[in-house]
C-alpha cells in the first residue's frame, strides 16, 4: 500500500501535466486559443495558440523556447506581424 502510494505521489506531475495537454488540445480545437496557451506545458503549442489569439508578442517569446523545426519560422512570422520587419528577415 505504501508502496503504491509513493508511486502515484511521484508520477502525479506527469499525470497532472498530461491532463492539462489534453485539457489544452479540446479548447485549442474549440478555438479557445488564449485560454488552450495558458494550458500547454509545450512552448511550441503555446505559442501557436498565442498566435492564433492575436497575441503576437508571447507567442514570439513561446516560440524563441522551443526546439520545434517550425519554431524559427513561426517567430519570423510573429515579428512580421509585430512591425520588425528586419527582425523577421533574420529569423
Amino acid at each position: 500500500m505504501i508502496r503504491l502510494l509513493l508511486i502515484c505521489l511521484c508520477c502525479w506531475p506527469l499525470i497532472a501535466s498530461a491532463n492539462e495537454d489534453a485539457l489544452a488540445q479540446r479548447l485549442f480545437k474549440q478555438a479557445r486559443y488564449a485560454e488552450a496557451a495558458e494550458l500547454f506545458s509545450d512552448p511550441f503549442w503555446r505559442g501557436i495558440s498565442l498566435y492564433r489569439a492575436e497575441q503576437w508578442v508571447r507567442a514570439a517569446e513561446a516560440f524563441a523556447m522551443s526546439p520545434h523545426p517550425m519554431a524559427r519560422y513561426n517567430l519570423g512570422n510573429c515579428y512580421a506581424r509585430l512591425g520588425h520587419y528586419a527582425l523577421a528577415l533574420q529569423t
